[in-house]
């Protein structure tokens, strides 16, 4: 069994046999989540605060980019063609 020590961070989740629980903020910054007296299987999950929106964001930039790349290249193809 490991007693290590995390510190709180937002991204953290945590589920305790299965049901989804807060995580809390504990002894000056520590993660904890309340659970019954026991054995307990206890999961903490993490995802990166502003992946999703970062990851949209990007995906746009690129389809943009290879949007203003195709109309650059219709352009020079029809003073071309001029």
């Amino acid at each position: 069994m490991d007693d290590s020590c995390v510190p709180f961070e937002q991204g953290w989740s945590a589920t305790v046999n299965g049901n989804k629980v807060d995580v809390e903020k504990v002894n000056s910054g520590l993660m904890a989540v309340f659970c019954q007296a026991g054995q307990n299987k206890i999961r903490f999950n993490y995802m990166t605060p502003g992946l999703k929106e970062g990851l949209i964001v990007s995906i746009l930039g690129i389809l943009i980019f290879i949007g203003y790349i195709v109309y650059i290249n219709r352009k020079k193809k029809t003073k071309k063609d001029i």
